[in-house]
């Protein structure tokens, strides 16, 4: 094992090759000695290590960056104020019947609707 310190100035003890190779390419250092060399303002990061013998607890899942999309809110029935066109769909017709007190059957057609509508 082979002591290198690098920009922070923190020393870790790694493998001869991998040290050489990160002296080569610049970004340690040898030490020469083996007191650490620490920084004066060099960050300081916890380590938090479990208990030994105690399972590892399971990563926690990301919270997603964007908020999934507000389910769509029911579609309101049609409300027609007038009455509606000869032509008009079934959804307008049954509306119209529902706002008159009109009763009709749910298998009722356009046709049977508008039957019972215009008799009013």
């Amino acid at each position: 094992m082979t002591k290198i310190v690098g920009p922070s100035g923190v020393v870790i003890d790694i493998n001869h090759d991998m040290a050489t190779c990160l002296v080569d390419a610049g970004h340690a250092r040898f030490v020469k000695n083996a007191a650490p060399v620490v920084a004066a303002d060099a960050p300081t990061v916890p380590v938090q290590v479990g208990e030994p013998g105690q399972p590892a607890e399971a990563p926690q899942p990301l919270t997603p960056a964007v908020p999934p999309p507000p389910e769509e809110p029911p579609t309101a029935p049609v409300v027609a104020a007038d009455a509606p066109r000869g032509n008009a769909s079934r959804e307008e017709f049954a509306a119209y019947a529902t706002n008159l007190g009109i009763a009709f059957d749910e298998d009722a057609t356009r046709d049977e609707i508008r039957a019972l509508v215009s008799k009013e």
